[in-house]
């Protein structure tokens, strides 16, 4: 993610702050799109998200079509790749930042890349639960260092005289 990308996600997260308060996130219906067929992540942009039904929650759109819960389902599906899961959390969720699991469970991930995991908590570091299992604090190290060492290196300028 790029810098002036993160700094847009702060901007847009700051104005939806005003909004909604995370107590209302906490009973809010997940996005449900498990059981979608989705080849890709971004399939999930051009469809609804299943009603969940969730005593004493509320529906997951707001005013502005955006959810103003924390979880995401995209279980048994036919996904092989990550590609785009940030893009479709800033897309869905009115406050991106305040996500707290992600269910990416029964799909084609780990037979295509068995890093996939750490993929995601380096795209989305606020997580606490991913496909139904605790983020721990040394995994959270571990992702740390592992995207230190997997981020493009940034080739250094000389100025010549």
């Amino acid at each position: 993610m790029a810098e002036s990308d993160a700094e847009n996600l702060r901007k847009r997260t700051q104005e939806n702050l005003k909004n909604v308060t995370q107590r209302d996130a906490h009973i809010v219906a997940p996005l449900d799109y498990s059981f979608f067929g989705l080849s890709t992540v971004e399939d999930a942009e051009t469809l609804e998200p299943r009603a969940v039904e969730v005593s004493k929650g509320v529906s997951h759109a707001t005013s502005s079509s955006k959810s103003k819960g924390r979880c995401l389902r995209m279980n048994n599906n036919s996904l092989v790749d990550i590609k785009g899961l940030y893009n479709l959390v800033t897309n869905l969720f009115l406050i991106p930042d305040w996500i707290g699991w992600i269910d990416l469970s029964y799909n084609q991930l780990p037979i295509i890349d068995p890093d996939y995991r750490k993929k995601v908590l380096a795209m989305l570091p606020q997580l606490r639960s991913l496909d139904f299992s605790p983020v721990t604090k040394g995994e959270n190290i571990t992702v740390l260092c592992w995207k230190k060492i997997n981020s493009p290196k940034k080739k250094k300028v000389i100025a010549e005289d």
